[in-house]
């Protein structure tokens, strides 16, 4: 890979994590860009089979946090990949296009005030 200076480092990728919401919109997608690829590199694979699970859930976290600031497409790849190695990750920005949507209807909440809530939620809008 281009920048991968060997292993993964789980501070490094979740401080850049972090920064993604900071610069332009131009550097965020660039960085983003970045920031995907090495969530989708042969080195963070290795780091993940050997990961402690607290490492991990710190991981799914941050990398939660910051979904939206990926492209559609990258959300669905980082999604399926990292969710492949016992990662929790759900796309929900999915405006509707390809399979982020995979909210199952009628998910109930907790007891009757959920319920509202939800429904409110479920709306498709267009």
């Amino acid at each position: 890979g281009k920048s991968s200076g060997g292993a993964f480092n789980l501070q490094e990728a979740i401080s850049s994590l972090q920064s993604l919401a900071t610069g332009s919109r131009d550097e965020t997608r660039r960085a983003s860009g970045n920031v995907a690829d090495r969530f989708l590199s042969h080195d963070f694979s290795t780091w993940a089979k050997m990961a402690p699970p607290m490492d991990k859930l710190k991981l799914n976290a941050a990398l939660q946090e910051r979904m939206a600031w990926f492209s559609g497409k990258q959300r669905a790849k980082l999604s399926e990949s990292l969710n492949g190695m016992g990662f929790n990750l759900t796309d929900d920005q999915g405006e509707g296009k390809g399979k982020g949507k995979r909210r199952e209807k009628g998910g109930r909440r907790s007891g009757k005030r959920g319920r509202e809530e939800a429904a409110g939620e479920e709306e498709d809008w267009g």
